[in-house]
């Protein structure tokens, strides 16, 4: 749920954090900037024995009408 993005800032693939998230490591367990939710989903896809977890805020450019509509 992505709820009112004026009260809450939200972890997103933007235009803007691009570089910074394409980076090896940058969604690292360390990193406190990723939401909980999603560090346990990463938690819970890596114990699972998996690779890989489609969240669409960080896959999908948030600011890219081409990317979003794809």
């Amino acid at each position: 749920v992505w709820g009112d993005s004026k009260k809450v800032k939200h972890l997103k693939l933007t235009k803007e954090t691009a570089l910074w998230m394409y980076n090896q490591d940058s969604l690292s367990e360390d990193n406190q900037c990723i939401p909980k939710t999603i560090r346990d989903a990463i938690t819970l896809v890596h114990e699972l024995g998996e690779n890989y977890v489609w969240i669409d805020a960080l896959c999908i450019q948030q600011d890219d009408k081409s990317d979003i509509e794809s």
